[in-house]
């Protein structure tokens, strides 16, 4: 929710909009919390764990909530991980795609950060949303 939208909906609905805030933040903290059980940084590749933090902060396989936890952040740090994500996407997919993918834990919280609420999704970043070829 932007920043305008929770000042209109404390307008309207006064303490009960806080109410709803908090309910979401506790509930993408339990999403990430959970999600965070099985994160094994061994299983993490040596050239891809500088982006731990990351990957542990935003992510979670729930959208709306991997949007909050983006959202949480400064622009400033948007804009890094942007940057480091972009230059190691490749090697990254490169992980994931392997014969037999690990599909939880670190390699699903670094799935993620790929995904189009990440850091680097067109919405956060203003980029053009890149459309496939009709036919």
């Amino acid at each position: 929710m932007t920043k305008n939208g929770v000042a209109v909906r404390r307008r309207v609905e006064g303490q009960a909009s806080e109410r709803f805030l908090t309910t979401e933040s506790r509930f993408c903290d339990e999403m990430r919390s959970t999600a965070m059980t099985s994160f094994d940084l061994a299983r993490v590749p040596p050239d891809l764990r500088h982006l731990a933090p990351l990957a542990q902060a935003i992510g979670v396989g729930d959208d709306p909530c991997r949007s909050f936890f983006v959202g949480k952040m400064s622009r400033t740090a948007r804009r890094t991980a942007v940057a480091q994500v972009r230059e190691v996407a490749d090697r990254i997919q490169q992980w994931l795609d392997r014969p037999t993918p690990p599909h939880e834990g670190a390699a699903e919280a670094y799935h993620w950060l790929l995904g189009p609420t990440g850091p680097d999704s067109p919405r956060r970043t203003g980029a053009p949303i890149r459309r496939l070829p009709a036919g």
